[in-house]
């Protein structure tokens, strides 16, 4: 199979495929289209390498595979230095004076309970409440 009809077929038949997979592994649409761009991105560079063999189909899915393994590793790492910076965001309030606007209206266990929330959240939606609820900054 020449490179032009392994990148057809990859636009053809395997970017449903590859976004199908992600959806089932990841639950999220916005993470799955994310990880089967990145998974169609990496079948073509494959492509481009030249170094498929004979099974085109069994090389391209252990490419989503891996990719997907890849993006789990990244996501777990990106996870715990997202829960190191929460603890960071929660110290630098600390130095102030008066404590930010969402805490003068929450006890501790309250706050406690939105700390452990926002720590699970991905990086640019925890951001915009941090900044948001806790620096005092505009949208």
């Amino acid at each position: 199979m020449t490179r032009e009809e392994q990148l057809r077929k990859i636009a053809e038949e395997y970017l449903s495929l590859f976004l199908g997979f992600a959806v089932h592994k990841t639950g999220s649409f916005a993470e799955a289209e994310e990880l089967a761009q990145e998974m169609a991105y990496q079948a073509v560079l494959a492509v481009h390498r030249g170094n498929i063999g004979d099974d085109f189909p069994a090389y391209i899915r252990g490419v989503a595979r891996n990719t997907y393994k890849r993006w789990c590793s990244d996501r777990r790492a990106a996870r715990q230095s997202l829960s190191l910076e929460a603890e960071a965001d929660i110290y630098t309030n600390i130095a102030r004076d008066e404590p930010p606007v969402i805490q003068r209206f929450m006890d501790e266990e309250e706050a406690e309970a939105v700390r452990l929330a926002l720590s699970r959240l991905a990086g640019d939606y925890r951001k915009t409440l941090v900044c948001f609820y806790y620096e005092e900054l505009s949208i």
